[in-house]
């Protein structure tokens, strides 16, 4: 009866490090696809000539595609 209880344990142990290794791959692959939607989302602001013209906009896309895409954040999920 011990040992049976032994394996719900291990069971039980083995589920919750599973889903736990399971639902941080989810967050890895969410955090790549943000960094992608972002780099699509900003190529208007880099090929439309009206614009390229406004430096500020510009300059706010290319640090939203950069904090996006920093491979710290990608990986750990903690921004800098």
């Amino acid at each position: 009866m011990l040992n049976m209880q032994k394996f719900h344990t291990y069971i039980l142990i083995a589920l919750v490090v599973g889903l736990f290794l399971v639902q941080w791959q989810i967050n890895k692959v969410d955090r790549k696809l943000t960094c992608i939607y972002n780099q699509v989302n900003a190529l208007p602001a880099f090929i439309v000539p009206e614009l390229r013209a406004d430096f500020t906009a510009l300059q706010k896309q290319v640090e939203l595609v950069e904090s996006a895409c920093d491979k710290s954040y990608i990986f750990s999920g903690i921004k800098n």
